[in-house]
């Protein structure tokens, strides 16, 4: 489960094994409406897993780990406004300060995807292969520097015991620039990312 407060007042949480989202109202905690993400024949029920709150668009973004996409609904009406595929297992997300992209941790195939969320089109798609991250290693979280310029994301070493990883992209090529041996069980870099900028 996670949440989001959103401009009008409004905590958005996401229902993981109910394959929905809640919206509450910010001061009372009163439940306003359960909205379904969209599933369609075939397809495995909805996973939500994080919610984000796109100032620029309108509209909250939603991570569907079940079926590899993220789902869009607009703010105030909560209708589904577009979806988008991604890589295989949906984890964190963020978006660029412009909002001009929008970050997908898969954990699964271990890459991240890189959204438009003005377009709804994928911009690409940064590969973290076992030469740089390491064997039995997951991405789990990820922040993009207040520039845009560079995005950094967290691995989780399975095999190493004393330390984890922060891998630092180039947000416009998308390539790998650098990484950094951090502490151990590492969460979000947001806390680290002040002594790399």
């Amino acid at each position: 489960m996670s949440n989001y407060s959103t401009e009008n007042g409004r905590i958005i949480v996401a229902n993981r094994s109910s394959g929905n989202i809640s919206i509450l109202d910010e001061h009372t905690g009163e439940l306003i409406k359960t909205v379904d993400l969209p599933s369609g024949e075939g397809e495995n029920k909805p996973e939500p897993m994080y919610v984000y709150n796109l100032l620029s668009t309108d509209e909250i973004v939603v991570d569907d780990r079940a079926n590899d996409r993220v789902v869009f609904f607009d703010s105030t009406t909560f209708e589904v406004t577009g979806t988008v595929e991604t890589g295989a297992g949906n984890f964190h997300m963020w978006a660029s300060p412009q909002e001009d992209q929008l970050w997908i941790v898969n954990d699964i195939d271990d890459t991240l995807t890189v959204i438009a969320p003005q377009s709804k089109q994928e911009i690409g798609r940064v590969n973290l292969p076992e030469e740089v991250i390491g064997a039995n290693a997951k991405p789990h979280d990820l922040i993009v520097d207040p520039s845009g310029d560079f995005a950094y994301t967290t691995i989780i070493r399975e095999d190493n015991p004393d330390s984890d990883l922060l891998v630092k992209i180039d947000a416009h090529t998308l390539e790998i620039l650098d990484t950094a041996e951090v502490g151990k069980d590492v969460s979000a870099p947001k806390q680290i990312l002040k002594s790399l900028v």
